[in-house]
């Protein structure tokens, strides 16, 4: 394993301990929940913004505030705060997207640490003329509370440096995916689970000045190990933090070429953002309307979910679909129907596998994902 990986395995491996010695030195962190929160402004105010991550162990105490139905994921982040993980924090942000982040703001604002809380209202019917003026006037409310947390201005330049710095550390990361697309054998599953994780904790700056090289470097790896060699697969879901769970898919014979994930492309994917925009909040709005989609949000017709899906997986030359959803998350599995009926029609073998956020893959879901790999 080279330097650069093995640096990011271990801030993605255990992220409270190097955003604690971050915060040491005097700097301020704000968490935030959900991949449409727009951490440029967040990141042009002179603060760090950190992804807050469950991080998959019993639950003992958000159970108790939560019903069993809730899907993992919420009551890992909530069991986080509950046990004091984040009490470094000086604010949390969540974008408003399914019904359980929802209720989740609530809750963490009545239950953990008293600290700001701030919510992003992110439409769910993206693509017209009004959602966009909203939008823009939710990232200048937005603004003026990040300013009043940072207790500086954002200023007009500094934003646009941040723009900058998001925009180089976006392309990286498109790189790193085409080379996945191109070599997978270079690229494992669990390398791109360290790189993902450590780029939502750490600096863009820093994480970029690593993700560059370490690019450069996979590109000119050449393995003879007999891995990548297997059928090419596409994941698609809402979200997935487990490299055991996606590393079964490689121990049964697949080979993971992209994904659709909030933990994945949908993390980095879309256009561009114009720092020379004459309005810079404009052009990050627009970001975060018109970059892929996850299934709360609609900026084309719900079906063509499945269309996206199907050329996604087709531009990336996947042999099938691996559906992975968490468990009791509602919008996910309200659209793999639809989704489901567009791969049928299209020839693009697929399965759903469902799973426990905290779950690292049974022995049925190796049976299953062995015959489906088999299969193809």
């Amino acid at each position: 394993m080279s330097e650069i990986l093995e640096r990011l395995y271990g801030v993605a491996a255990d992220p409270i301990p190097y955003l604690r010695s971050w915060k040491a030195v005097g700097r301020k962190i704000i968490g935030w929940v959900c991949t449409y929160v727009p951490e440029e402004l967040v990141h042009a105010a002179g603060m760090l913004p950190a992804r807050v991550f469950g991080d998959q162990t019993p639950l003992s105490l958000a159970d108790h505030r939560l019903p069993p139905f809730m899907c993992t994921y919420v009551k890992e982040i909530l069991e986080s705060g509950l046990r004091g993980d984040y009490d470094f924090l000086d604010g949390i942000v969540f974008a408003y997207m399914c019904d359980p982040i929802k209720d989740l703001s609530d809750i963490w604002a009545r239950n953990v640490r008293p600290m700001p809380r701030e919510n992003v209202v992110v439409p769910v019917k993206m693509n017209t003329a009004a959602t966009r003026d909203y939008f823009v006037g939710e990232l200048e409310r937005f603004r003026a509370r990040v300013e009043a947390i940072a207790g500086a201005p954002i200023t007009p330049a500094a934003l646009r440096a941040s723009i900058d710095v998001y925009n180089r550390h976006r392309a990286a990361f498109r790189r790193l995916y085409a080379l996945r697309a191109e070599r997978p054998e270079v690229v494992r599953v669990a390398d791109i689970w360290a790189i993902l994780r450590s780029s939502m904790v750490m600096p863009k700056e820093e994480h970029t000045a690593l993700l560059e090289p370490l690019v450069d470097e996979l590109a000119g790896v050449t393995r003879h190990d007999g891995k990548g060699r297997g059928p090419r697969l596409f994941v698609t879901g809402n979200l997935c933090d487990h490299p055991p769970l996606l590393g079964l898919i490689e121990e049964c014979g697949g080979v993971v070429v992209s994904d659709d994930l909030c933990t994945g492309t949908r993390y980095f994917d879309g256009p561009g953002i114009d720092p020379d925009a004459p309005n810079p909040l404009a052009s990050i709005a627009d970001f975060y309307l018109n970059k892929p989609a996850c299934a709360v949000k609609c900026n084309y017709q719900i079906a063509d979910r499945g269309e996206f899906i199907a050329a996604r997986a087709r531009a990336t030359g996947a042999d099938g679909v691996i559906f992975l959803l968490v468990k009791f998350c509602s919008p996910q599995n309200f659209e793999y129907p639809l989704a489901r009926d567009v791969l049928r029609r299209e020839g693009i073998p697929h399965i759903l596998l469902e799973y426990e956020w905290n779950e690292r893959g049974s022995g049925q879901m190796q049976t299953r994902l062995s015959a489906f790999i088999e299969t193809l």
